[in-house]
């Protein structure tokens, strides 16, 4: 299952981008104010911040089950990068509870692709069960550890409307560092998000005419 999802993505991203070219090289060959029009409808929209919804499809050894909030302080894909991801997950004889919290900077390529770099620092509750020979439980024990992350991660954003606000975003994450065993290097994240506010822009307007008198 792992591998098939893996090969998903792959292809969906070859797919949007052959699609990406294909449109650039189109608009390369009009003229320059179709031209401009076509680069412009490409563009992502400026912002101050991208808040979205997020879940974890694939990256846990335990069936797994919740979500969180990711945030993007910036604009056109471009920013600091903050995010939070609870959930509970269970294995054959365990329990677990699973916070974390992502701290990085996120940095956009083109159209909707992106990159990411971030530093994650997660906490378990680990319940372990103990059973008889005949399957009566007998008693549990709780663990408690924290454990880091420095995840490298590659994206896409398909965005949605005449003003591009709200997009579909599909990630993939690969842990340079990790000491959670219990969650492996390689994830997908998806999730749905709305792009707010515009950025802020301050000018300058100088003296445009300057009146001299001549000295007596």
């Amino acid at each position: 299952m792992k591998y098939i999802l893996i090969s998903i993505l792959f292809l969906t991203s070859l797919s949007v981008f052959s699609q990406s070219q294909t449109s650039m090289n189109n608009a390369s060959k009009q003229n320059p104010v179709d031209s401009a029009k076509a680069k412009k409808s490409h563009e992502l929209p400026e912002s101050l911040l991208n808040l979205e919804i997020q879940s974890e499809i694939l990256g846990t050894c335990f069936d797994f089950s919740g979500g969180g909030i990711k945030a993007m302080i910036g604009s056109k894909n471009t920013g600091l990068l903050l995010g939070y991801m609870r959930g509970i997950g269970s294995s054959d004889s365990s329990d677990y509870r699973y916070n974390s919290f992502k701290l990085g900077y996120q940095y956009g390529i083109v159209s909707g692709f992106y990159a990411n770099a971030n530093f994650n620092l997660a906490s378990t509750r680990q319940e372990d069960f103990l059973y008889d020979n005949y399957g009566n439980l007998l008693g549990s024990t709780i663990s408690k550890y924290r454990s880091i992350r420095v995840n490298l991660g590659v994206g896409y954003t398909l965005s949605f409307g005449k003003k591009k606000r709200l997009y579909y975003n599909i990630e993939t994450a690969f842990a340079a560092i990790n000491t959670n065993s219990l969650l492996p290097r390689f994830a997908i994240y998806s999730g749905i998000g709305f792009r707010l506010g515009t950025p802020a822009k301050t000018s300058y307007e100088g003296v445009k005419n300057v009146t001299t008198v001549p000295m007596k």
